[in-house]
């Protein structure tokens, strides 16, 4: 859900960003998004049906300028933690940008009904929103 909404606020505010997501484990690799998620980002104009899951490359993590975990078990994977204030480091959990210093991971839905998919999208939307306006 979160690469499709910041994808489709990158390019409402026409910038040029490259935005991409992966995971660390290889459950899904080269699957569409759960359903839920791609019925909820469409009623909000989001089509995510293109994306495929791909896995986390640490070699590609160089490439980017900017990372963030959806979980905190993420971060640790990807290196985020220990978080240093004289040294700190591109990655960081998504809802830093709205929660700062709480450590709080995105809810996870995936085994709960698609009502469950609602309020994670708008939380993603508030974070995606506060990363245009900052960064843009």
């Amino acid at each position: 859900m979160a690469e499709g909404i910041l994808k489709d606020m990158v390019i409402k505010n026409g910038l040029n960003w490259h935005v991409e997501s992966a995971g660390t484990q290889s459950y899904h690799i080269g699957n569409p998004p759960h359903l839920f998620s791609q019925e909820v980002c469409l009623e909000n104009g989001i089509d995510i049906s293109m994306q495929r899951a791909q896995q986390y490359n640490a070699e590609k993590y160089q490439d980017f300028d900017l990372v963030y975990a959806v979980s905190v078990d993420v971060l640790f994977e990807i290196g985020g933690f220990p978080y240093d204030e004289a040294n700190p480091s591109k990655a960081t959990l998504l809802l830093e940008v709205i929660f700062p210093e709480e450590k709080q991971s995105v809810p996870d839905p995936w085994y709960g009904g698609k009502e469950g998919y609602y309020p994670v999208f708008k939380l993603i939307k508030r974070c995606c929103e506060r990363i245009i306006r900052k960064y843009s």
